[in-house]
């Protein structure tokens, strides 16, 4: 029997979470055009993270700039890619 794994495209926005150890990740599945990231659902006062949020830092990069609104949380990336695998996405720690 062959299965048929299908491809979906990905949009700017998507983004999907795991957590170890009382620490949160997201990831993103692509690097957006404008810069910036945008989580609607880590909003301040967000029932789904109750916890301020002190800092970001891009996996294989380090520290990254945000804010957190009633919009969302707000990560402002690099201006360039630091490396090729960034094309595929990335990864944040959030805590």
């Amino acid at each position: 029997m062959r299965m048929n794994w299908g491809y979906k495209k990905v949009k700017d926005g998507e983004i999907r979470f795991t957590q170890k150890n009382g620490d949160l990740y997201a990831m993103s599945l692509t690097w957006p055009k404008s810069g910036e990231i945008l989580i609607k659902t880590l909003k301040d006062g967000s029932e789904y993270y109750l916890q301020d949020i002190n800092k970001v830092s891009m996996l294989g990069f380090g520290d990254v700039e945000f804010t957190r609104t009633k919009a969302g949380l707000s990560i402002k990336l690099p201006k360039q890619k630091p490396s090729a695998i960034f094309n595929h996405g990335m990864s944040f720690k959030i805590n």
